[in-house]
């Protein structure tokens, strides 16, 4: 995305962290935008568990859950 920001083939982009940052730095992009504007508590991260251990431990499963939201 960065690059093609740079070449002017695309006019903006919206994409977690670092992308956003290498934007700003290598392509002269200005953040508009932050996620959370459009979506209020938006889910800012991809949270990936194996799946046996989401079902052995789901009362674990859903704490980690939880802290992650809180934070």
């Amino acid at each position: 995305m960065v690059w093609a920001l740079q070449a002017r083939n695309i006019d903006a982009y919206i994409v977690a962290e670092p992308i956003n940052a290498k934007g700003e730095l290598q392509a002269g992009a200005t953040i508009l935008r932050f996620t959370g504007d459009i979506w209020k508590n938006h889910p800012c991260c991809v949270i990936c568990m194996n799946e046996n251990t989401v079902t052995a431990q789901p009362e674990w499963t859903q704490k980690i859950m939880n802290a992650i939201v809180r934070a």
